[in-house]
């Protein structure tokens, strides 16, 4: 293996560990989240919080819906899917999308 090859992997290994360090992170933090939501309403149930206490809880609420809108709209299937076939001159239909094709670029 030369010094160029070894480089290569390397930078490669170092990507795909990257990548699962900070899925994992990602993770952690959302777990660390939730608790200190799920903590915040129970010592804080039936008392009064001020107005800065309020917003913080507000924030830290808005922040997990988003991620959890975020991780339910990521497309974890294939990136590429094929295209329907618009070939067959058998097919009536067929026919109608081969030439809305010819019409998607204007």
């Amino acid at each position: 293996m030369t010094e160029e090859e070894r480089q290569h992997v390397f930078e490669e290994s170092r990507i795909v560990s990257r990548q699962a360090y900070l899925e994992k992170r990602e993770n952690q933090k959302i777990e660390a989240l939730v608790e200190s939501i799920e903590d915040e309403k129970r010592l804080f149930e039936g008392v009064e919080l001020t107005a800065k206490e309020k917003r913080d809880m507000a924030v830290k609420q808005r922040v997990l819906d988003l991620v959890k809108q975020r991780n339910e709209t990521v497309d974890t299937g294939p990136h590429y899917v094929m295209p329907e076939e618009y070939d067959d001159t058998k097919k009536p239909e067929a026919r109608s999308r081969r030439y809305k094709v010819l019409d998607n670029r204007y």
